[in-house]
């Protein structure tokens, strides 16, 4: 083999700028010529199909990825040193193997019931509103960081029993917590396991607690199933505390935020839904589908599989792309396009599905459905305050990327 060909770049090389910037041309050509491709860049097998992603996610032998993964491969010193936040994770629920995560969501189930979530529908109202109160004589704003980040951190940190002065912390520790789900250096894992321990250490006091004095919120249920009789360690209670934090945060942020970007880019639909204000509810399956707020889920699979899109040999690792799954043109007509009246009876992935299915989906349409209609009803000349072209997008590697401003005037 010559040097030259050694050299030569990947058939679809992962690390592009122009994929870093946007994945989606990336994706689509991806799922058309090699649905089941093996990433020699990131040793693993990339998944764009919807069939060949809701098989795997549907397959209970199929585990979810740990989040371990990039700690594993460090040298021995870092995995020393990084000890702690990998003792954590292997307790979140899920990422561990099938039966360890549906024991955790039993627990969990209790609380979120359809009628706990409805029951939650003034608060979050009420919070919308002074959320843009805040914002109304401004006449300008960041949808990102005034609206869409303390919305579901109050919301969380209410589910957790964390006072509201406290709140602020919650959006440190998720921004970083996010590292986890990108590649990243010794350094920045370092900074993320200290704010996973803060994380824990602040919540330790709050879970002892509500052993003494249940409340209506998370720790208490889960204090309450491990008195029961349920398998639940402390420090699993711990760090799932954790887990539901980061995910009941992060993935609504960008839900709403992404939501509203496509509306902004899109002003047809932005005057379709403003017309029509009971479009609002399929306006979010459309963002979950069209720019959901979860790119990429990992999974190990034990067995072979043979997938429509081709075959994967035991022992690999899977990248299951959502975001190219829920743009497949065989299961949504006009694929590319962002309709906020799409008629479909094609479930989005973008909460996953099968034995993995996110608990707390409901609450956060329920978020994002408050938020946006109030959004638009207050602030119907709603513009963009940027290149409507260029978003501020950072990347997050690989095939990752989310909004880090949206500045909007009104």
């Amino acid at each position: 083999m010559t040097a030259q060909a050694i050299a030569a770049p990947p058939a679809y090389d992962i690390f592009a700028p122009d994929v870093l910037k946007d994945p989606t041309t990336l994706l689509n050509r991806l799922r058309a010529e090699n649905p089941v491709y093996f990433s020699p860049q990131l040793q693993g097998y990339i998944l764009t199909r919807y069939d060949d992603i809701t098989a795997v996610l549907k397959d209970q032998e199929i585990s979810s990825a740990m989040l371990t993964g990039w700690i594993d491969q460090m040298p021995q010193e870092a995995q020393q040193q990084l000890k702690a936040l990998r003792s954590s994770l292997v307790l979140w629920m899920g990422h561990t193997n099938v039966a360890d995560h549906q024991r955790v969501q039993r627990v969990l189930r209790r609380y979120f019931t359809a009628g706990t979530v409805e029951a939650m529908r003034p608060g979050v109202e009420a919070l919308v509103k002074s959320l843009l109160d805040a914002v109304q004589d401004k006449g300008e704003m960041d949808v990102v960081r005034q609206v869409a980040n303390p919305l579901p951190c109050n919301v969380i940190g209410e589910l957790l029993g964390v006072p509201a002065e406290d709140r602020e912390r919650l959006q440190h520790w998720s921004q970083q917590i996010l590292n986890l789900f990108r590649i990243a250096d010794l350094p920045t894992l370092l900074e993320t396991q200290k704010a996973v321990i803060e994380l824990q250490e602040y919540m330790r006091p709050l879970v002892q607690a509500r052993r003494r004095e249940p409340r209506n919120d998370l720790p208490s249920v889960l204090v309450a199933a491990q008195a029961e009789g349920a398998i639940l360690s402390d420090e699993e209670i711990l760090g799932n505390c954790v887990a539901l934090m980061y995910g009941g945060h992060e993935t609504t942020v960008y839900l709403i935020a992404n939501t509203v970007l496509a509306l902004l880019q899109n002003p047809e639909q932005m005057k379709k839904l403003k017309a029509q204000p009971g479009l609002i509810s399929s306006t979010i399956e459309e963002g979950l589908r069209y720019d959901g707020p979860v790119d990429m889920l990992m999974r190990v699979t034990p067995k072979p599989l043979q997938l429509a899109g081709g075959r994967v040999p035991a022992n690999s690792m899977l990248m299951l792309m959502l975001r190219a799954g829920n743009r497949d043109p065989a299961m949504y007509p006009n694929a590319d396009q962002f309709d906020v009246a799409r008629q479909t009876n094609v479930r989005n992935l973008a909460f996953g599905t099968g034995p993995f299915y996110c608990l707390g989906s409901a609450l956060a349409r329920m978020e994002a459905e408050i938020c946006i209609g109030e959004l638009l009803r207050r602030m119907p000349n709603l513009r963009p305050q940027f290149d409507i072209a260029q978003p501020d997008y950072q990347p997050l590697p690989p095939i990752r990327r989310r909004l880090e401003t949206l500045r909007v005037a009104f």
